[in-house]
């Protein structure tokens, strides 16, 4: 975050941790010039925090990723060359409450109260490509 948007946020020590919302990240990759239909490609996450994610494949909306595995095969939207991809985690709202100190203000908002939470892509982030071949 730059200073000029920490010091949108309130409080003494204001920081990213204080932030809730929906978080973007993209990327550029390139896809070999000699792809074919025997070839796939999926996208695997480490940890979105347990936020919910959306992925984009140039522009496509990719269908939905498997919330267990984090996982989301993306084969036919990726094609020769350079591609973009975009994914996109939502977060809770704890953080930003907790910063605004809504626990003191007898919002009833629970009597026990969470910490603050680590959300985003965190851990590795990878495009798995393989290869289909048919056995005889």
């Amino acid at each position: 975050a730059t200073q000029e948007q920490l010091d949108q946020l309130a409080g003494e020590t204001p920081s990213m941790a204080h932030v809730s919302g929906l978080g973007t990240y993209r990327t550029v990759f390139d896809i070999p010039g000699q792809w074919s239909d025997q070839n796939g490609a999926y996208l695997s996450i480490a940890s979105t925090g347990g936020g919910t994610a959306a992925v984009w494949v140039n522009g496509q909306k990719a269908p939905a990723l498997n919330t267990r595995t984090l996982k989301v095969d993306i084969s036919g939207l990726v094609r020769p060359g350079k591609n973009t991809i975009e994914i996109e985690v939502a977060s809770t709202l704890t953080n930003r409450m907790l910063q605004r100190g809504y626990q003191d203000k007898k919002s009833g908002w629970t009597d026990e109260f969470p910490a603050v939470q680590d959300y985003g892509l965190m851990g590795d982030v990878r495009i798995v490509t393989y290869t289909e071949i048919p056995l005889e």
